[in-house]
């Protein structure tokens, strides 16, 4: 609520728009039958805590990038477009904890985009951790924020030898060297590593 009475969230419709100019699509609901859109009240909520409890000005904040950025849920860039925090949400706890469960079976190596389902790609949890692990190794943030209703999971993540290892940290993404820049400065787009 705090994040709509202070204009960092509006609706439009069915659509939810935030102050990332870049922002791809983000119905409130979908489907037919027509149902709501559970994972963006944590998704909502997440954005507003990154920039009013950590501080980070809302130009450097990504949310729900388009394809061409790789579809993230949420992303804490540097100035120069670096990705420094990488956030994925989702409607209940119990996802986070597949995502853990399959997410160390991509840490030798980056595993691509993942296949369609209908060729044979992976589903579920499966892939939900394969488009994570897409992610974290073309862009290689410092911090992975995982986040649920009441629930938010953070790691330091190290890419050192060819290897991708994550270290549980505090949750509070306010106890996080995220980047401080002027209010106002262009929103970056997101730079690709490598």
């Amino acid at each position: 609520m705090r994040g709509l009475d202070e204009g960092l969230l509006a609706t439009n419709g069915n659509y939810l728009r935030t102050l990332d100019p870049h922002q791809g699509t983000a119905w409130l609901v979908e489907g037919n039958p027509v149902h709501p859109c559970w994972e963006y009240l944590p998704h909502m909520a997440a954005y507003v805590e990154l920039i009013r409890v950590a501080g980070v000005p809302p130009p450097l904040v990504r949310f729900e990038t388009p394809d061409s950025e790789l579809n993230l849920d949420l992303g804490v860039l540097t100035p120069s477009g670096q990705t420094v925090l990488l956030g994925e949400v989702k409607a209940r706890s119990a996802q986070l904890d597949s995502l853990l469960r399959f997410l160390p079976d991509f840490e030798q190596a980056d595993p691509g985009r993942a296949a369609p389902v209908a060729r044979g790609g992976p589903t579920g949890s499966q892939r939900e951790a394969w488009k994570l692990a897409h992610q974290l190794w073309v862009l290689r943030p410092k911090v992975l924020w995982l986040v649920a209703p009441d629930d938010r999971r953070a790691f330091i993540l190290d890419f050192r030898q060819h290897s991708l290892s994550l270290t549980p940290s505090t949750p509070d993404v306010a106890g996080y060297d995220l980047p401080r820049a002027m209010q106002g400065a262009d929103t970056p787009r997101i730079a690709f590593v490598g």
